[in-house]
């Protein structure tokens, strides 16, 4: 059956449908498209709380474009910066901020400047032992005071009820990095416990002895005690295992018992000599393998034909023997948006590192014996929070990190409330100032950055215990800050980028100052055990048969000046000081560190220091030249 055409009022029903769907379809897109400006706003102004004295407009526009690492999750980083760039004109750069961009760069929320309580220990350094009946004798044991010992002293779970005690201590090359970290802890440890009625004395070594001044066994009052410390605090580590020189030197001052600590293996015939030196075994002598059973043999019987107590201590929980002593000294992640790991490279044998993934870090193995940890920048994602316990330690027992750009996220994680990020800024190149003295001795009191890519992260603000190297304007772009026994440095710029003669210098001066952070400290240290004060750190490097330029420091009337040379690796250095008469007031050369020299009421006007390279094993060799003053 043919069905009849529409007349002219079903004809107008039907438009009339038509126009309501449409209605009603527009009507539901211009809901959907409110709704989503409305979660954009409100997303965009999550990271304004807190506190708004930093900037609130960005350096440049912000905008995508760095390559993330590690998985997803809610990192803080900064917000994206709406305003246009230096050329002055008003712009809709907030069109870059696309859904895609979003999902690279979670929105943030600006740190609040407060304390937090720290994480559980992400990896061991050292562990108490159980009492080991088996080992324990009436003067000395395993296990502390709970294996017997009652008020007495320990040494990594060996005690010993003895009033005269020396410690002779491994500063070998490999025993570099955290291992040195949680020795100096553990002995700073046991000495503190001592009470007045003991004496000690501390002697180090490598290939020679390391002997701590006076030579002779002191009272623990405090003040020796912190005296004693201080210059722990400044031993380094280099060279060989030979410790009988200082095995001798220690049996010469006639003590109760003797802690002899080593993480590798020596010569059969150290036992013989000492056993020698050592008649009628007067001396208990208690061996300890730190982290490497490989010398076990050796020690074991060393301790058993001496009266004393061998202990292993093992170098994570589940107590593999070291393999530590292989790791170099730099860890640097694989390179993301930017590649420390080639500045690194591009400096020479004196800078080999190994390349590390970020998750790694969420376990102890890639930290142990590491010095300075490098992470380059890329999102960290999830991964923050999971690392930062370890990142967290790994500064806190002397460690040093370095952090340029989105590893940001990283610091957030690991020290909260320590700086504050804000916008984001695009590719440019900034005319910055340079607050840091000693920086200002290399480049000068202004320097030229290149930030290679958009969205690199602007600082906001920091803590009062931060110390900024470099700013523009009021915005910080290079800070660091001290966290327990160690140091913390971060960058905004991409450190590959920096490619001018004036940007190299500064990136070989930012790279080297993590790498002499310790001995830094350690000059600091010795200064301040003999009451001066740290005024000025210069770091530098050394070519072979190359000598420096000239370090002046204007002294003023009155005014004592000291001189402090040090370095890390194994090499011989000189020093020469001249007085602002021209005369050579100090003429020295040393294979070990650190040289010295003091001034006391020293002659007002410039005093100027030159290093030269005696013997030094590669080109870039790096010191650290530190003026005290009193």
């Amino acid at each position: 059956m043919q069905r009849p055409p529409p007349t002219q009022s079903d004809q107008h029903a039907t438009k009339r449908t038509k126009r309501t769907i449409l209605i009603a379809v527009a009507a539901a897109l211009g809901i959907l498209l409110v709704a989503f400006l409305t979660l954009l706003l409100l997303e965009r102004g999550s990271g304004g709380e807190g506190d708004t004295s930093g900037p609130q407009a960005g350096l440049v526009a912000g905008g995508a474009g760095h390559d993330g690492e590690g998985g997803e999750g809610g990192t803080s980083g900064p917000q994206a910066d709406p305003v246009a760039d230096g050329a002055g004109h008003d712009s809709e750069e907030g069109a870059d901020e696309t859904p895609e961009t979003k999902r690279q760069v979670p929105p943030a929320k600006a740190p609040e400047l407060s304390e937090t309580e720290d994480d559980p220990v992400a990896f061991v350094f050292y562990e108490s032992k159980e009492p080991d009946a088996a080992s324990s004798s009436g003067n000395a044991g395993i296990g502390g005071p709970s294996g017997g010992g009652g008020d007495a002293p320990s040494f990594f779970d060996i005690w010993d009820k003895g009033s005269r005690l020396a410690y002779v201590v491994d500063r070998s090359g490999s025993m570099r990095g955290l291992k040195i970290m949680a020795v100096k802890e553990e002995l700073a440890r046991s000495i503190r416990s001592l009470d007045p009625g003991k004496e000690f004395y501390i002697v180090f070594y490598d290939d020679g002895p390391l002997p701590m001044q006076p030579e002779r066994l002191l009272p623990a009052t405090d003040a020796n005690k912190q005296k004693a410390l201080l210059w722990v605090q400044t031993v380094q580590t280099m060279g060989g295992t030979q410790p009988m020189e200082a095995m001798r030197i220690a049996l010469g001052m006639n003590p109760d018992a003797i802690f002899l600590l080593s993480d590798g293996q020596f010569d059969t015939s150290v036992a013989e000599q000492i056993r020698a030196e050592n008649r009628a075994g007067k001396v208990r002598i208690h061996t300890i393998a730190f982290h490497d059973a490989s010398g076990e043999e050796v020690l074991r019987k060393i301790a058993e034909e001496n009266g004393g107590v061998y202990h292993f201590v093992p170098g994570s929980p589940d107590a593999r023997p070291s393999g530590v002593a292989a790791l170099k000294a730099f860890r640097v992640t694989r390179p993301g948006s930017d590649d420390i790991g080639s500045v690194l490279g591009g400096m020479g044998p004196g800078f080999q590192y190994d390349t590390i993934r970020l998750e790694d870090l969420a376990h102890s193995d890639p930290l142990n014996g590491c010095e300075v940890l490098f992470i380059n920048c890329g999102s960290a994602g999830g991964l923050a929070r999971m690392i930062a316990p370890a990142i967290r330690k790994f500064v806190e027992y002397g460690g040093t990190l370095y952090c340029s750009d989105w590893a940001g996220g990283v610091l957030q994680e690991a020290f909260p409330g320590v700086i504050a990020f804000d916008q984001f800024g695009s590719p440019c190149q900034l005319d910055c100032d340079v607050i840091d003295p000693g920086l200002q001795e290399v480049i000068g009191k202004r320097v030229k950055v290149t930030f290679d890519l958009p969205a690199w992260w602007q600082i906001r603000n920091v803590s009062p215990s931060v110390r900024v190297h470099i700013a523009f304007q009021r915005h910080p772009i290079v800070v660091g800050f001290s966290h327990g026994r160690g140091h913390v440095i971060y960058t905004s710029f991409h450190n590959h980028a920096q490619t001018s003669k004036e940007e190299l210098k500064l990136l070989r001066y930012l790279v080297l100052r993590p790498v002499m952070a310790r001995a830094a400290a350690g000059a600091a240290a010795t200064a301040q055990a003999q009451q001066w004060v740290p005024s000025k750190e210069i770091i530098g490097t050394i070519d072979r048969g190359g000598s420096s330029q000239p370090y002046v420091y204007e002294a003023s009337a009155g005014e004592q000046v000291m001189f402090i040379l040090s370095w890390i690796r194994r090499g011989e250095l000189k020093m020469t000081v001249q007085d602002p008469s021209g005369r050579i007031a100090f003429e020295s050369s040393s294979a070990t560190s650190p040289l010295e020299f003091g001034a006391a009421n020293a002659q007002p006007g410039p005093w100027s220091c030159t290093i030269e390279a005696v013997d030094v094993p590669y080109d870039n060799f790096p010191y650290v030249l530190t003026v005290a003053t009193q």
